[in-house]
């Protein structure tokens, strides 16, 4: 038997626990995978609350997935073809229709994970009233990054990140519930940090297609070529450049971090703080490395992640958290 999802909660008990669980399984199996960060922070919230948030940390991979089609020209410092990009642009808004229009139905249990998270998705974008234009500006800059291959100022790499991180981080804040209308803005500078601390942590997978995400103006200003950028050159005028780009992030953290104490209390305030603590901790991993992000695999240490639990919390409670940011 197939349910479709009306988003009124019934669904899936029509649907039966076992389907539920299977559901479960499946969604966050993708998102521990993927958003890992998303992940661990989810399991503060309620059960409906966590399943929603692990579908949107899953999905936004998945459409991310669906639309990088760059990497199959970047080799040859060329851009996406035109013709397959907007075909995909095109196939994942009519998908995004389908969902709105709550034509989506549960799969069978065994199926794939990804017709699970979509399954989820659909549910949640009615359950919390999750607007569409936040998905279509996610999609905007999705194909906008897989069409450049350079950046020639931080306005136009801030307005990406407003598009891309921003968006992701508005769907996930209309899951979690906030309690002021200030706190939207909010939680598109904590996306817009977000995304910027990935581009850092992703600069030699970048390289490695030819793309360059930072300000070609920065560069510039701190005297580092691309091609040294693309040969993962680790000098003092690299360090000196993410130094700067690093202190942008955290401006970005702290900025956004004033709007954690606007979401609601019942679990989802301590995951929006862990996500916090957690994604601006990767920028703590980087200058452990010494800023050679070309190296192996930059990822948070035991300890970082011990006392990202504590910052947590505290930021939760509306504390003040000295140097939280640089932990």
């Amino acid at each position: 038997m197939q349910v479709c999802l009306d988003g009124s909660g019934s669904d899936m008990a029509q649907a039966g626990e076992n389907v539920q669980r299977w559901l479960e399984r499946a969604v966050g199996g993708l998102c521990r995978e993927h958003a890992g960060n998303i992940y661990m922070a989810s399991f503060f919230l309620p059960r409906r609350k966590r399943l929603a948030v692990q579908a949107a940390g899953a999905c936004v991979h998945m459409l991310e997935e669906a639309l990088d089609v760059s990497s199959t020209t970047a080799a040859g410092g060329g851009c996406a073809p035109g013709g397959e990009l907007e075909a995909r642009v095109a196939m994942v808004r009519e998908r995004l229709d389908r969902m709105y229009a709550g034509e989506i139905c549960l799969p069978e249990i065994g199926g794939r994970a990804e017709d699970a998270v979509v399954a989820a998705m659909s549910g949640a974008m009615a359950r919390y009233q999750i607007p569409k234009e936040w998905f279509l500006d996610l999609v905007e800059g999705m194909r906008l990054r897989a069409t450049k291959l350079r950046w020639a100022t931080w306005k136009s790499l801030e307005s990406y990140l407003r598009g891309r991180g921003g968006s992701a981080a508005s769907i996930i804040s209309a899951i979690l519930g906030v309690t002021r209308s200030e706190a939207q803005e909010k939680a598109v500078e904590m996306g817009m940090a977000i995304e910027l601390t990935r581009i850092l942590r992703d600069l030699k997978r970048d390289a490695a297609r030819s793309r360059i995400l930072l300000p070609l103006e920065d560069l510039i200003r701190f005297k580092y070529s691309e091609k040294d950028l693309l040969r993962g050159v680790v000098n003092e005028r690299w360090t000196d450049l993410m130094k700067f780009e690093i202190g942008r992030a955290r401006e970005l953290y702290r900025n956004a971090a004033e709007g954690i104490v606007w979401i609601g209390g019942d679990g989802s305030r301590l995951a929006a703080a862990s996500m916090t603590v957690l994604y601006s901790g990767i920028l703590r991993s980087i200058e452990r490395r010494g800023y050679d992000v070309f190296g192996g695999e930059i990822k948070l240490t035991a300890a970082q992640r011990a006392r990202g639990v504590v910052d947590a919390w505290r930021l939760a409670r509306g504390g003040k958290v000295r140097g939280w940011e640089k932990r």
